[in-house]
């Protein structure tokens, strides 16, 4: 089965539902169908017909050319039949014996394919979203929220003290209870989110467009509802409490711009909340930054390569510690990028010279200039103290 961008499900899902309305559509009235559909303006498409129909991959213009060769194809067919073949049975026909892009077809009925394509990213006891669902929904929200120069907070939530509760109460009362706890999460969770069963007691929300002061907040909103519903709707252990969750947070781009850095991250905070006591929400920032920041107010040079050409700019620093350097500046630097850094003292005695990365920005009230936080990722000369 072909895993073609985060829309394909719904996107074939939605197929499903028109062609089953009516089987026998014609084709030109299908594709004016798909166009007209707001709801299906982000993937709808005939690369989706394709894709759904025949399993195969084309281009946006290579599909439409092979469409129009599609229509002159089945009124060839109707002719010489003397009948409507119909718009499925000259697709298959085109792609089979003209093309020959399909050699050794099989043939499924729609519900029983939808169904298999659902099972591929469902999780079947909570009905969540599965850990591969996550791998390709996440990527697809690192590169949306890199073209808009918007935060993306990844939130990693385990389920305290479970294996005691499974032995306790046996397996099916476990099973129980993470299907009742993953319908909590889905129950509460904003329309921007999505909430994934990453594997065993562990789950995984994905949260666009969201800072992680936001992030940490929701987090303890959604522990809370968590621990009152364990509370009262499922078993309690002998001392008379129940289930509680712990829960990391990793934000994009300060803690990582890769799906990996931010799932491992967001795990890392995890087992820190663990380790201090669990029922409670940590984040990654915080356990990184151990050295105290310091405040200054000297002069900063950075260059950064954009388009080929290397930018170059001034700042003046606001404070920095052994991981960062916050600064003012007339200009910003792109969200994630790599920027080489030179901070000097009014004496022109060199404290840093370092490679970081921009990890976030805010506009500063009444003033033409940008708040700049930089990530050290390698640190030429250490900071003087």
């Amino acid at each position: 089965m072909d895993i073609v961008g985060i829309d394909a499900v719904h996107s074939r899902k939605d197929l499903i539902r028109m062609l089953h309305e009516n089987p026998s559509k014609e084709c030109e009235e299908l594709v004016n169908r798909l166009k007209n559909q707001p709801s299906l303006s982000r993937g709808c498409d005939l690369k989706d017909i394709f894709r759904f129909l025949v399993n195969i991959d084309l281009p946006g213009e290579e599909a439409l050319l092979h469409w129009e060769n599609i229509l002159e194809h089945k009124r060839d067919m109707s002719e010489s039949l003397m009948r409507d073949v119909g718009l499925r049975v000259a697709i298959f026909d085109y792609f089979l014996n003209i093309t020959k892009l399909i050699k050794n077809p099989k043939v499924i009925e729609q519900d029983v394919f939808v169904s298999v394509l659902e099972s591929a990213f469902k999780d079947p006891l909570t009905g969540l979203f599965n850990r591969r669902y996550l791998d390709i929904y996440l990527e697809k929200q690192i590169q949306e929220a890199h073209k808009h120069n918007t935060n993306l907070s990844l939130l990693f939530f385990d389920v305290d003290n479970f294996k005691k509760y499974n032995d306790t109460f046996g397996h099916q009362e476990g099973d129980n209870a993470l299907k009742k706890i993953g319908s909590v999460l889905r129950m509460n969770v904003r329309g921007k989110d999505m909430i994934m069963r990453y594997a065993g007691e562990e789950f995984v929300m994905v949260m666009r467009e969201t800072q992680k002061s936001a992030a940490i907040e929701l987090g303890k909103r959604l522990k809370d509802k968590i621990e009152r519903f364990c509370r009262s709707q499922l078993m309690l252990f002998s001392n008379q409490t129940g289930l509680t969750v712990s829960g990391g947070v990793a934000t994009f781009p300060e803690d990582g711009i890769a799906a990996k850095e931010l799932i491992k991250r967001s795990d890392m905070a995890l087992y820190v909340a663990k380790r201090g006591g669990k029922n409670q929400i940590r984040q990654y920032l915080v356990e990184k930054r151990e050295s105290t920041r310091r405040n200054l107010e000297v002069p900063i040079l950075y260059s950064y390569s954009q388009g080929g050409e290397t930018i170059e700019m001034f700042g003046i620093v606001k404070n920095i510690c052994s991981h960062g350097v916050l600064f003012e500046s007339t200009k910003e630097p792109p969200f994630g990028r790599d920027v080489e850094l030179n901070i000097d003292s009014f004496e022109k005695k060199s404290l840093v010279s370092a490679i970081g990365r921009v990890v976030r920005k805010s506009r500063v009230m009444s003033k033409d200039k940008v708040e700049v936080a930089i990530a050290f990722t390698k640190i030429k000369k250490r900071a003087k103290s």
